[in-house]
């Protein structure tokens, strides 16, 4: 896994709205998509080049239902809902090219994408605000070198996600994403071998973490949401997260939160010091009200 992390975040939201054009998830206020692929094979140069991959087997399932794909060497699941996103990859073969793992995607490989976006505007009140935001992501990496997680929200207005969806490839012919309001992007690898951006962890390490965030808005006026979770693996790589990303939104206290899926969002996650202060409350509580009874 010699490509950048950053790359192939490119690569998979590039696939993800290339996936959602022209179907359905791409013609109303709200959708979901699962991808999932996987090769016996590394990627040729000139189809890397090109942004081409040709998977042995490959599901697309845009329902909510579960996208899955397995040959002997790979397999990949992936799962998506409004405000949860779930995927999971393994492999258990070796990169049969090392110079196209260099310059490429080293193969036999897997690879799992989820995505969901909706549409937010948030009333009662003027001008501009700030709504809280976060997503709790789990999982597990296997005992072998050779996978990747990651997660990213992003913050896009409706007639940015009409572009995006007409010219897809955009992200990856410039290399450049929107800009994240959560992000998390973590890999196990053999650092005796390899060198790798994001957050590098031990195999067997928990992936994921507890993403907080803020997002700046302005009262009556629509945004989109769009979050996308993936999963790469090969060598002898594995991840399991198929019970998270959970995404949850809170906006000012008084103000109404509408979607246009007419889904009804989990509220944000506390930010530590929050749950700190909520620990440390809770129990002075209950000793009060004890005192009280007594």
């Amino acid at each position: 896994m010699s490509f950048t992390i950053q790359r192939l975040s490119a690569c998979l939201f590039a696939a993800l709205l290339w996936l959602g054009a022209g179907t359905a998830f791409a013609q109303s206020a709200a959708g979901v998509v699962s991808f999932t692929g996987v090769k016996s094979s590394s990627v040729p140069q000139q189809d890397y080049d090109n942004g081409i991959i040709e998977f042995d087997q490959n599901a697309l399932v845009l329902d909510g239902g579960i996208a899955s794909s397995s040959i002997t060497s790979s397999s990949a699941r992936a799962q998506t809902r409004l405000g949860v996103n779930r995927i999971e990859v393994s492999n258990n073969a070796p990169v049969d090219n090392e110079a196209l793992r260099a310059s490429s995607i080293g193969g036999p490989f897997s690879a799992a994408v989820s995505g969901w976006y909706d549409t937010f505007t948030i009333t009662g009140g003027t001008g501009a605000g700030t709504a809280r935001i976060s997503s709790s992501v789990t999982g597990q990496f296997g005992n072998g070198f050779g996978a990747t997680g990651m997660y990213m929200l992003f913050k896009v207005t409706p007639t940015n996600l009409a572009g995006l969806l007409e010219d897809p490839l955009s992200p990856l012919l410039d290399d450049a994403l929107p800009q994240a309001l959560l992000a998390l992007e973590q890999n196990v690898i053999d650092t005796s071998r390899f060198t790798e951006s994001g957050e590098l962890l031990a195999p067997g390490s928990d992936f994921g973490g507890r993403l907080v965030g803020e997002l700046d808005f302005v009262y009556g006026q629509p945004f989109v949401l769009l979050s996308v979770m993936a999963g790469f693996a090969n060598d002898f790589g594995s991840l399991s997260s198929f019970n998270s990303a959970l995404f949850g939104i809170t906006a000012p206290e008084g103000k109404a939160l509408l979607t246009g899926s007419g889904y009804q969002y989990a509220a944000a996650v506390p930010e530590p010091a929050t749950l700190l202060l909520m620990a440390l409350a809770l129990p002075l509580l209950a000793w009060r009200v004890r005192r009280h009874r007594g």
